[in-house]
Formats: structure tokens, sequence, C-alpha cells
């Protein structure tokens, strides 16, 4: 009955504590949504209550459910203090940049055109809210895929499988996003495994979350496109007025949008460049694969 739940170094099997984790995330999102009333979705105090719950279910309970079972500090997360705002800003600047690439490559292909800007916007009530909420849901995100899951998967003792394994779960779990076809289903696992590159490369969650979060919100509150199949907001709170008008569905994702198409795909491809050759590993103080082994300290005993 042991080997069912422990490998061979006493530890709990990653998957045990992946299916903890999934639950608890069922869990937040059905709370979420059991306090948002029929048609005031688009509420500012609906968003807000919506944050805190899902913030203090999925992302306070994942922390407290991984000291739970590892018996570790948020360090081995990834949540590493040191030197965490310059890795943080890092993350937010390219995330950035590659939603404006990706902006930027739908109008001069012609498949999107701007209406108008209207800069005054970025003060607005409904941007900042909207700004901390997709902050929770991302680094919620990341703090699954990466902190927990690829921690988890460090009993494996396989990079690819902890590489992979966590790009392949976060792909699967945006399959049910409107839109979903082939291609949005490889770009966004394809994005998990540069968000992995990421988190490997720098030792800190910091630097993928930064790039998730500036990445989607770039996109949907700011440019105004649709990113992994969700509806972009009104052009009446969005800084441009931006309209999909093309046709060719490899380029605009079609209705998943332009995550969904090959400009993503191109831009990703860029991302892996810039990590491989313009991210530098820090010498101390960061997450690592073979760090912490084997995780049985104060907990799970070997058998």
């Amino acid at each position: 009955m042991k080997s069912a739940f422990k490998n061979r170094y006493g530890e709990l099997r990653s998957g045990w504590a992946m299916a903890a984790a999934m639950a608890l995330i069922v869990i937040g999102q059905l709370a979420g949504r059991a306090m948002v009333p029929d048609g005031r979705e688009d509420e500012i105090a609906i968003k807000i209550i919506v944050t805190l719950v899902y913030g203090l279910i999925v992302v306070v309970g994942g922390m407290l459910l991984f000291k739970f079972i590892y018996k570790r500090s948020l360090t081995q997360m990834g949540l590493i203090k040191d030197g965490w705002l310059p890795v943080l800003l890092h993350g937010l600047a390219i995330g950035a940049v590659s939603a404006s690439l990706v902006f930027t490559g739908l109008i001069l292909s012609g498949q999107a055109q701007v209406l108008g800007v209207r800069p005054e916007k970025f003060l607005s009530m409904n941007i900042i809210v909207d700004f901390l909420s997709v902050c929770v849901f991302m680094f919620s995100e990341e703090l699954f895929c990466r902190g927990y899951i690829m921690t988890s998967l460090k009993t494996t003792r396989n990079k690819w499988v902890i590489l992979l394994s966590s790009s392949v779960i976060f792909g699967i779990a945006h399959f049910m996003n409107p839109g979903m076809t082939i291609l949005s289903l490889f770009n966004t696992s394809f994005i998990g495994l540069l968000f992995a590159c990421m988190f490997v490369k720098s030792g800190k969650l910091w630097f993928p979350a930064g790039y998730h979060i500036a990445h989607n919100f770039m996109a949907n509150e700011i440019l105004g496109i649709a990113t992994s199949g969700g509806v972009k907001q009104s052009q009446e709170t969005t800084i441009f007025m931006t309209n999909i008008t093309g046709s060719n569905e490899l380029l605009t994702g079609g209705i998943h949008g332009p995550a969904g198409g090959f400009l993503m795909t191109g831009v990703i491809l860029l991302g892996f460049f810039y990590v491989r050759f313009f991210v530098k590993t820090p010498n101390v103080n960061v997450w690592t694969m073979e760090s912490d082994l084997p995780l049985t300290r104060g907990g799970w005993k070997r058998g």
C-alpha cells in the first residue's frame, strides 16, 4: 500500500500532491462563481469580491498546502525574497513586449484595426481593479503550474518530466476555453514550457509570473484583444479600441483570440531565444530542479 503513495525515497508521489492542489483550484473556482449574480459579472464590487475569495482559497491555500505536505519553506516554490523586485519587473517588461509584438503583427498584416485610443482610461477604477484581478489569477496559475507542480515533480529526478509535465498540464487546464484548436492548445502548452524555462533559468517564480501578468493585462485591458479564449474587454473600458477585422484565423486565432495563432507561436519562439541568450542564472538563492532532495524532512519518511 505504501508504494501507491510513496516512491523509493519515501516521498509522497507527485501525482497525489498535484491532485490535492487541483481540488483546491476547483473549490476556488466554484466559490468564485457562486458569488457572481447573473448579469453582474462586470460590476467592480463583484470583481473585487471574486478576486479576494479566489486569492484567499487558491493562492494562500496553495501555499499552506505545500507547507503541510512538504514541511518546506516557500522558497522551495520559487518565492524567494532576495532580489525579487528586479526579477518581477524584468518579467513584466518582456510580457508587455510580447503582447505588443502580437498586436503589432495583427495591425501590420491587416488582421486588426485601431478605432481610437483613450489614455485617460489608465486611471479608471475598472482598469485598476482588472489589473489587481489579473495579478491574482495569473499569479495563482504560476504558483500552481510552476511553483507547486514543478517542485513536487522533483521527486521524479527527471528534468524533462519536470519541464514537460508542467507545460502539458498548463495546456490542459485551458482546454475548455472557447475556440480551442490544435494550434491554440499547442501554443498554450508551448508558452507553459517557456514559463517553465524562465522559472528554471531565473530560479525565481517572479520571472514567469511577471511575464504572465503583463502579457494578459496588456492584451486584454490595454490593447483590447482577447487572450486564451477570453472575451476581450468592452471598448468602453480598454485603452485601445481594437477590432479584429481579418479572416485569417491562422494569424488571428479565430474565436480563441491571437493566442491561438501563428503570430503568438513566433513570439513564444522569440521568448525562448531571449531566455537562452540574455537571461543569466544567479549564483545563489535560487530554485533548482535538484535542490532539497529527498523531500522527506519532518514529514513523509522512508518506508
